[in-house]
């Protein structure tokens, strides 16, 4: 019988600033490492999406990994900080129980 063993998180990171300028390379750079080291290199980077929020449409960079439910925190942490480099009012997470398994 299957088990909910892990926690599936999706982020969504903007593209552009709300004044629709480009972030700077040091901004991009500190967000790629911060990923490998929150989600340990392993997460799906779909495709970009348009996001919409309160009359604002952006496009956004689609981050989906699969946790364990204590690496919540540090995923909070990290979103924390990614609210301040990428000057937003929020970030978005959502996330839920799934069952995980790696078939071989």
């Amino acid at each position: 019988m299957a088990r909910t063993n892990r926690i599936k998180v999706t982020m969504l990171f903007p593209i552009l600033d709300n004044n629709g300028n480009t972030f700077e390379e040091e901004t991009w750079s500190w967000w790629y490492d911060a990923l490998q080291e929150t989600l340990g290199g392993a997460y799906n980077e779909p495709s970009q999406t348009l996001g919409h929020w309160e009359g604002y449409t952006e496009l956004c960079r689609w981050i989906i990994a699969v946790v364990y439910e204590e690496d919540l925190e540090r995923i909070y942490a990290f979103l924390k900080e990614a609210r301040s480099r990428f000057r937003q009012d929020v970030m978005y997470l959502d996330y839920h129980p799934v069952t995980f398994d790696l078939i071989s």
